[in-house]
Protein backbone atom coordinates (compact mmCIF):
# COMPACT_ATOMS: atom_id res chain seq x y z
CA UNK A 1 0.00 0.00 0.00
CA UNK A 2 3.05 2.70 0.61
CA UNK A 3 4.52 1.85 -2.71
CA UNK A 4 1.20 3.51 -4.31
CA UNK A 5 1.63 6.46 -2.30
CA UNK A 6 5.03 6.55 -3.19
CA UNK A 7 3.81 6.42 -6.75
CA UNK A 8 1.37 9.01 -6.34
CA UNK A 9 3.06 11.46 -4.53
CA UNK A 10 6.19 11.19 -7.03
CA UNK A 11 3.88 11.64 -10.40
CA UNK A 12 2.24 14.54 -8.60
CA UNK A 13 5.31 16.43 -7.95
CA UNK A 14 6.45 15.62 -11.46
CA UNK A 15 3.15 16.97 -12.50
CA UNK A 16 3.68 20.26 -10.77
CA UNK A 17 7.67 20.26 -11.98
CA UNK A 18 6.82 20.40 -15.81
CA UNK A 19 3.41 22.85 -14.73
CA UNK A 20 5.77 25.47 -12.94
CA UNK A 21 8.61 24.78 -15.74
CA UNK A 22 6.13 25.72 -18.60
CA UNK A 23 4.63 28.66 -16.59
CA UNK A 24 8.39 30.41 -16.21
CA UNK A 25 8.44 29.57 -19.88
CA UNK A 26 5.76 31.76 -20.92
CA UNK A 27 6.76 34.27 -18.38
CA UNK A 28 10.64 34.01 -20.53
CA UNK A 29 9.01 34.72 -23.38
CA UNK A 30 6.28 37.25 -22.45
CA UNK A 31 9.30 39.49 -20.79
CA UNK A 32 11.36 39.18 -24.06
CA UNK A 33 8.57 39.93 -26.02
CA UNK A 34 7.27 42.95 -23.52
CA UNK A 35 10.93 44.56 -23.15
CA UNK A 36 11.67 44.65 -26.60
CA UNK A 37 8.58 45.99 -27.52
CA UNK A 38 8.56 48.74 -24.97
CA UNK A 39 12.27 49.57 -24.57
CA UNK A 40 12.44 50.38 -28.37
CA UNK A 41 13.44 54.13 -29.19
CA UNK A 42 10.91 55.53 -31.40
CA UNK A 43 8.22 57.05 -31.72
CA UNK A 44 4.97 55.47 -32.52
CA UNK A 45 2.62 56.14 -34.98
CA UNK A 46 -1.17 57.11 -33.48
CA UNK A 47 -2.42 53.75 -34.95
CA UNK A 48 0.84 51.45 -33.38
CA UNK A 49 0.07 54.00 -29.41
CA UNK A 50 -4.02 53.32 -29.75
CA UNK A 51 -3.46 49.63 -30.17
CA UNK A 52 -0.46 49.63 -27.31
CA UNK A 53 -2.93 51.02 -24.77
CA UNK A 54 -5.91 49.35 -26.11
CA UNK A 55 -8.15 52.41 -27.10
CA UNK A 56 -8.52 53.47 -30.58
CA UNK A 57 -6.85 55.90 -32.50
CA UNK A 58 -9.79 58.47 -32.20
CA UNK A 59 -9.94 58.36 -28.41
CA UNK A 60 -6.42 59.16 -28.78
CA UNK A 61 -7.37 62.57 -30.80
CA UNK A 62 -10.03 63.45 -28.28
CA UNK A 63 -7.40 63.24 -25.69
CA UNK A 64 -5.02 65.52 -27.33
CA UNK A 65 -8.06 68.05 -27.96
CA UNK A 66 -8.85 67.72 -24.24
CA UNK A 67 -5.55 67.71 -23.11
CA UNK A 68 -5.37 64.58 -21.10
CA UNK A 69 -2.60 63.21 -23.42
CA UNK A 70 -0.47 65.24 -25.94
CA UNK A 71 1.53 63.60 -28.56
CA UNK A 72 5.62 63.98 -28.41
CA UNK A 73 5.58 65.96 -31.98
CA UNK A 74 2.87 66.20 -34.99
CA UNK A 75 5.51 66.04 -37.61
CA UNK A 76 4.12 65.91 -41.49
CA UNK A 77 2.87 62.68 -41.77
CA UNK A 78 0.69 62.61 -37.95
CA UNK A 79 0.63 62.32 -34.74
CA UNK A 80 3.76 60.98 -32.82
CA UNK A 81 3.79 59.16 -29.34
Amino acid sequence: MERRSDDSQERLINSYKYVLSFMIFIERIRYKYYKEFLTMSKYYSINEFSKILGVSAQTLRNWDKNGKLHPHHTSSNGYRY
